[in-house]
Protein backbone atom coordinates (compact mmCIF):
# COMPACT_ATOMS: atom_id res chain seq x y z
CA UNK A 1 0.00 0.00 0.00
CA UNK A 2 2.31 2.47 0.99
CA UNK A 3 4.51 1.80 -2.70
CA UNK A 4 1.66 3.87 -4.35
CA UNK A 5 3.66 7.26 -2.30
CA UNK A 6 7.15 6.72 -4.64
CA UNK A 7 7.75 8.70 -6.46
CA UNK A 8 9.44 12.29 -7.76
CA UNK A 9 7.55 15.37 -7.51
CA UNK A 10 8.24 19.12 -8.51
CA UNK A 11 6.27 21.89 -6.52
CA UNK A 12 3.80 23.66 -8.32
CA UNK A 13 1.74 26.15 -6.03
CA UNK A 14 0.58 26.65 -2.82
CA UNK A 15 -2.81 26.96 -1.18
CA UNK A 16 -2.77 29.23 2.49
CA UNK A 17 0.66 27.50 2.91
CA UNK A 18 2.01 31.16 3.91
CA UNK A 19 -1.31 31.78 6.09
CA UNK A 20 -0.87 28.55 7.94
CA UNK A 21 3.06 29.51 8.94
CA UNK A 22 2.09 32.71 10.17
CA UNK A 23 -1.16 31.19 11.93
CA UNK A 24 0.96 28.62 13.97
CA UNK A 25 3.63 31.12 14.76
CA UNK A 26 6.78 30.75 12.53
CA UNK A 27 8.63 34.15 12.31
CA UNK A 28 8.00 36.26 9.64
CA UNK A 29 11.50 35.82 8.31
CA UNK A 30 11.43 32.03 7.89
CA UNK A 31 7.88 32.35 6.03
CA UNK A 32 9.04 34.52 3.45
CA UNK A 33 12.32 32.11 2.75
CA UNK A 34 9.74 29.19 2.57
CA UNK A 35 7.63 31.23 -0.11
CA UNK A 36 10.39 31.36 -2.21
CA UNK A 37 11.27 27.59 -1.79
CA UNK A 38 10.11 25.39 -5.02
CA UNK A 39 11.34 22.22 -3.61
CA UNK A 40 11.36 18.98 -5.29
CA UNK A 41 9.91 16.14 -3.06
CA UNK A 42 10.62 12.64 -3.71
CA UNK A 43 9.37 9.58 -1.49
CA UNK A 44 10.93 6.46 -1.34
CA UNK A 45 9.68 3.48 0.04
CA UNK A 46 11.51 0.24 1.13
CA UNK A 47 9.17 -2.24 2.80
CA UNK A 48 7.78 -0.59 6.26
CA UNK A 49 10.57 1.82 5.85
CA UNK A 50 10.04 5.88 4.09
CA UNK A 51 12.50 8.15 2.91
CA UNK A 52 11.21 11.73 2.04
CA UNK A 53 13.79 13.97 0.28
CA UNK A 54 12.84 17.47 0.11
CA UNK A 55 14.39 20.59 2.16
CA UNK A 56 15.22 17.94 4.13
CA UNK A 57 15.27 14.64 4.73
CA UNK A 58 13.24 11.79 6.72
CA UNK A 59 13.58 8.32 7.15
CA UNK A 60 11.37 6.85 9.40
CA UNK A 61 9.12 3.30 10.07
CA UNK A 62 5.80 3.17 9.87
CA UNK A 63 4.19 3.10 13.22
CA UNK A 64 7.31 4.11 15.17
CA UNK A 65 8.30 7.85 16.61
CA UNK A 66 10.84 9.41 14.69
CA UNK A 67 12.28 12.82 15.68
CA UNK A 68 11.65 15.05 12.67
CA UNK A 69 13.31 18.08 11.85
CA UNK A 70 11.20 20.54 9.62
CA UNK A 71 12.25 23.42 7.06
CA UNK A 72 11.68 26.31 10.50
CA UNK A 73 14.33 24.30 11.92
CA UNK A 74 12.66 22.81 15.08
CA UNK A 75 12.86 19.01 15.71
CA UNK A 76 9.46 17.46 16.17
CA UNK A 77 8.38 13.90 17.49
CA UNK A 78 6.27 12.23 14.48
CA UNK A 79 4.39 9.18 14.58
CA UNK A 80 3.51 8.14 11.05
CA UNK A 81 0.55 5.75 10.14
CA UNK A 82 -1.17 4.79 6.56
CA UNK A 83 -4.51 6.11 6.32
CA UNK A 84 -6.75 5.19 3.29
CA UNK A 85 -3.58 5.39 0.96
CA UNK A 86 -2.33 8.59 2.72
CA UNK A 87 0.64 8.77 4.79
CA UNK A 88 -0.31 10.81 7.96
CA UNK A 89 2.84 12.20 9.59
CA UNK A 90 1.40 13.45 13.55
CA UNK A 91 3.67 15.56 15.26
CA UNK A 92 4.14 17.05 18.50
CA UNK A 93 6.38 20.50 18.80
CA UNK A 94 8.76 20.83 21.82
CA UNK A 95 6.08 23.22 23.35
CA UNK A 96 3.68 20.27 23.59
CA UNK A 97 1.72 21.60 20.12
CA UNK A 98 0.35 19.34 17.63
CA UNK A 99 -0.17 19.29 14.03
CA UNK A 100 -0.33 16.62 10.43
CA UNK A 101 0.95 16.72 7.58
CA UNK A 102 -0.45 14.09 4.91
CA UNK A 103 0.76 13.18 1.64
CA UNK A 104 -2.05 12.02 -0.87
CA UNK A 105 -0.57 10.94 -4.32
CA UNK A 106 -3.32 11.63 -6.69
CA UNK A 107 -3.79 11.34 -10.56
CA UNK A 108 -2.00 14.59 -10.94
CA UNK A 109 0.79 14.25 -8.24
CA UNK A 110 1.46 15.24 -4.65
CA UNK A 111 -0.58 16.85 -2.40
CA UNK A 112 0.81 17.99 1.03
CA UNK A 113 -2.17 18.64 3.65
CA UNK A 114 -0.87 20.85 7.09
CA UNK A 115 -3.03 21.18 9.57
CA UNK A 116 -2.37 22.16 13.43
CA UNK A 117 -4.54 21.74 16.36
CA UNK A 118 -6.76 24.85 17.51
CA UNK A 119 -5.43 26.45 13.49
CA UNK A 120 -8.38 27.26 11.27
CA UNK A 121 -5.61 27.39 8.49
CA UNK A 122 -5.18 24.42 6.02
CA UNK A 123 -2.17 24.65 3.93
CA UNK A 124 -1.42 22.32 0.81
CA UNK A 125 1.07 22.26 -1.16
CA UNK A 126 0.97 20.90 -4.58
CA UNK A 127 3.00 19.27 -6.39
CA UNK A 128 3.41 17.08 -10.48
CA UNK A 129 4.86 14.13 -10.90
CA UNK A 130 8.45 14.02 -12.62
Amino acid sequence: MAEALAGKFEHEKNENVLEYFKAIGVPDEVIEKVGKLSPTVEIIVNGNSITIKGSTDSTFEIGKEFDDQVPTGAVLKSIPTLEGGKLVITSTSPDGKKGTRTYEVTADGLIVTLQAEGCPIVGKRYYKKV
